[in-house]
């Protein structure tokens, strides 16, 4: 069957056993395919403004918390750092839980940390809230490209991949020129603030946007299964739930795959190049 608009499947697309099945994501119609990504998309820009925020608010922290200069930058450097390395947890995590429950919780979370950061009166508290913060953030990151390629026939998937990509880059330098326009106009906490709200707005579209993308193999077979969800039978938080997938698999090849020496080129490569072009912390 030839590829259609709608996203259905080319023939040599490795899903084809599921043509049949309307609930295949593949088989979404484009609407539904659109507004899951769209919505993932803009957590994911949101994420990447919230790694950055710090960036330009070093003069504030240092005055109001009476920190020096490396502890005002490390509020920065460790939400980045849980901001990679939350993967680890978030990835294998969706193998189980399934997709939508991973964004929805990460989504309340990161709303959450902004809220808590917003209240913070010690520095050790705005630490803390900052690391947990870039931890919930991660899951809008490298989840991303396993929607993609549930949803999306391969030859397709460059075009999705680059909203994303437009995404993630957008919340890294844009977000520096709105957090610093809010620290000039009012202070700090704004950023914060703004974060809160804009992320809480998502949660709240994602709830009914976001679609479960994970499939289990009998769904295509089974007559029941197979009969179009509705609407409500879409918000679920439990339709990728996989009884059968393990946690720490997973987590065993994340870490194995971690000392290939291809990947660590590439993770060298692009972190020198991201490093290199991020907004400073001074």
């Amino acid at each position: 069957m030839p590829h259609g608009e709608d996203g259905s499947l080319g023939p040599d697309d490795p899903k084809e056993s599921d043509n049949g099945n309307p609930n295949h994501p593949q088989n979404w119609p484009a609407t539904a395919k659109q507004c899951t990504y769209l919505t993932i998309c803009s957590f994911t820009f949101l994420a990447n403004i919230n790694s950055s925020n710090f960036t330009v608010a070093t003069q504030p922290i240092i005055k109001e918390f009476e920190v020096t200069q490396t502890q005002a930058g490390e509020l920065v450097c460790f939400n980045v750092f849980l901001f990679g390395m939350g993967n680890i947890f978030w990835v294998p995590l969706m193998r189980v839980i399934g997709k939508r429950p991973v964004y929805l919780l990460a989504m309340l979370g990161l709303s959450l940390m902004n809220i808590w950061s917003s209240q913070a009166t010690t520095y050790g508290e705005l630490l803390a809230s900052r690391i947990l913060s870039g931890f919930v953030a991660a899951a809008a990151d490298a989840t991303v490209p396993a929607v993609v390629a549930d949803m999306v026939a391969p030859q397709d998937r460059g075009h999705y991949m680059m909203f994303f990509h437009l995404a993630m880059t957008s919340g890294l330098f844009l977000g520096p020129l709105i957090n610093a326009y809010l620290v000039q106009e009012h202070d700090w906490r704004w950023m914060c603030y703004f974060l809160a709200i804009a992320v809480g707005v998502v949660f709240i579209i994602a709830i009914f946007t976001i679609r479960e993308t994970s499939t289990r193999q009998h769904e295509s077979i089974d007559p029941v299964v197979s009969t179009k969800r509705t609407q409500w039978e879409w918000m679920s938080v439990t339709a990728g739930y996989n009884p059968r997938a393990s946690f720490l698999q997973p987590l065993r090849d994340i870490v194995a795959n971690a000392a290939y020496p291809p990947l660590i080129w590439c993770s060298l490569t692009i972190g020198i190049s991201v490093g290199w072009s991020a907004p400073s912390c001074k």
